[in-house]
């Protein structure tokens, strides 16, 4: 016969610990999915004001690469591509990140990017 009491103190302690572990990971993946929203926003206000800074691209460059260090996010002006296609502006950046998963560490690449049209006057 098997202990009944036993097997649900066993199963609860695994719950618990399964519980505790996805509680970690929101813990370490949160808040790089928040700093890559915030990044993306601004490469939104870049894209929206593009026609305004097309002549003086660097400000654009600046304005990404202060918010990303702000943010703590390894960016660099080579990591930013500006593109311009029919009538639209695309502006998109790319980095690595690393997540511990508290037995091994990954890299993720984020891909933030905005495009918005552009109105020539």
């Amino acid at each position: 016969m098997w202990n009944k009491r036993g097997e649900s103190k066993i199963g609860c302690i695994i719950y618990l610990l399964i519980f505790a572990y996805v509680i970690y990971l929101s813990i370490q993946v949160v808040p790089i999915l928040y700093k890559n929203e915030e990044l993306r926003q601004q490469i939104d206000v870049a894209a929206k004001s593009y026609y305004q800074l097309k002549n003086r691209p660097h400000l654009i460059y600046k304005m990404i690469l202060d918010k990303a260090r702000d943010l703590g996010i390894p960016l660099s002006k080579n990591d930013i591509r500006i593109q311009l296609r029919r009538g639209e502006v695309e502006i998109s950046a790319e980095y690595d990140v690393e997540v511990d998963f508290l037995f091994m560490k990954k890299p993720f690449t984020m891909h933030p990017s905005a495009s918005m049209p552009i109105y020539d006057f």
